[in-house]
């Protein structure tokens, strides 16, 4: 499976995360280091951000990638936006 991702054509600026614990710590992690957001912000993203992770539907993945867009600040959009 992994042979068939492509990063080179068609998302070259992606990382591919093999299981949903990792993406939602390197979303955590982000937050921290960018050094925007406090530890009840920081918290509330790895909440939001889980549910976007684990989203089974793909109204529940609009929905709830809007939730975290909403939680951003703009020049964060691009970690979650940027494909």
């Amino acid at each position: 499976m992994t042979s068939a991702y492509d990063t080179l054509t068609c998302l070259p600026d992606s990382q591919l995360q093999y299981c949903t614990s990792h993406s939602i710590d390197a979303m955590d992690t982000h937050y921290k280091k960018v050094g925007r957001y406090n530890t009840e912000q920081q918290t509330l993203l790895r909440i939001v951000s889980s549910n976007y992770i684990y989203s089974t539907t793909l109204e529940d993945v609009e929905a709830n990638r809007q939730q975290l867009l909403n939680l951003l600040q703009l020049q964060d959009y691009g970690y979650v936006t940027k494909v």
